[in-house]
Parts: C-alpha cells; structure tokens; sequence
C-alpha cells in the first residue's frame, strides 16, 4: 500500500459518512481507506472503485495470501452493498480466477451441489419407486394397458408409496384399476 497510515477514529467515519470530501481527499492514499470508501459509496459508483481497488490490491500487495484475503474482503463488501449483481457482473469486476478463489464462491458453490444431490437423489428414489410401483403388477397380472402405466407415472411420491403397498392386497387388474381411479 502507499506507507502512509492513518488511524480513523469515530468522528472521522461519521465525517466520512457525512460526505467530508476534504477528509476523504486527505486519506485517499491511506492504507485500507480504499475499502472504507467503497463501504461509504453510492451504489452507482461503488462498481468502478471495485476495480480500482483490485487493481491496486494486486499492484501493491505482494503476499499472495494477504492480497486473496484483500480481494475476498472486497467481494464481501460489494455483495452486501449490491446483493442483486448477477455472476456475470461479479465475474466481469473480479475476473473469473479470481472469483472462484474467494470463500463467498467456494461457500455457494458447495451449497449447490449439496442442493443438486439432495435434488437428483429425491428424484432417483422416486424414479425407483415408480420403477418398481409399474413392474409389480405387471409381475401379478401380466402386461398393463398403457393408460395404467401412465396413471401410475404421474402420481405423487405419498400416493405412490401408498400404492406399492396397497398392491400387496390386490388378486386382479381391476383391483388396482379400482384403486387408481379412488386416488386421483
């Protein structure tokens, strides 16, 4: 960073809040001022700083990990300041490396998986359900006219389950036709 350090007390953060141009001028080219003022900026302009900050962030921090850490702090901020950017927007101010770096993408990335397995095994076990919902009967009284078969498809999981046990009672094809037609 520039060297010059200034402590901010409370006054000087209200003053900043307050829109002392004088005082944001005066530490410009303080260390970490870059984010304060990023914190403090309009909406509309806090997009173009984003950059500016990174840019300075990966010019003048040399440390990888610090300058990761800069950079993930950044991300933060502008996500709680703007939380209806798109990841393209995201993308196109951090770079795409870089994003994916950050703990926020590591952290929403790990969600989403964790959502799309919960998702694909709910469906598996319903696809498995039915699977087995079909060739029970099929097993008992032969092939099933096709309008069954479909019926039997587009049940919810509940009635399926309900089903598969119910089949378990049924002598005839029309037992279960019987039961179809009661649980629509």
């Amino acid at each position: 960073m520039s060297g010059e350090r200034y402590l901010l007390d409370t006054n000087a953060i209200v003053a900043l809040l307050h829109g002392n141009y004088q005082l944001v001028k005066l530490l410009q080219n303080a260390d970490w001022i870059g984010i304060i003022n990023l914190i403090v900026s309009q909406e509309e302009t806090a997009v173009f700083k984003v950059q500016g900050l990174i840019e300075t962030t990966r010019t003048t921090i040399t440390d990888n990990s610090l300058q990761r850490d800069v950079i993930e702090l950044i991300e933060r901020v502008i996500i709680y300041k703007l939380p209806d950017l798109s990841k393209k927007e995201l993308e196109a101010m951090f770079g795409l490396a870089e994003l994916k770096q950050t703990q926020y993408f590591k952290d929403v990335r790990a969600e989403a998986l964790e959502e799309g397995e919960a998702k694909g095994e709910a469906k598996g076990r319903q696809e498995g359900e039915v699977n087995l919902t079909i060739r029970l009967p099929v097993r008992l009284f032969g092939s099933l006219p096709p309008e069954v078969e479909t019926q039997i498809t587009t049940l919810p999981t509940t009635t399926i389950e309900a089903l598969a046990e119910a089949l378990l009672n049924f002598h005839k094809l029309e037992d279960l036709t019987d039961w179809l037609a009661n649980h629509k």
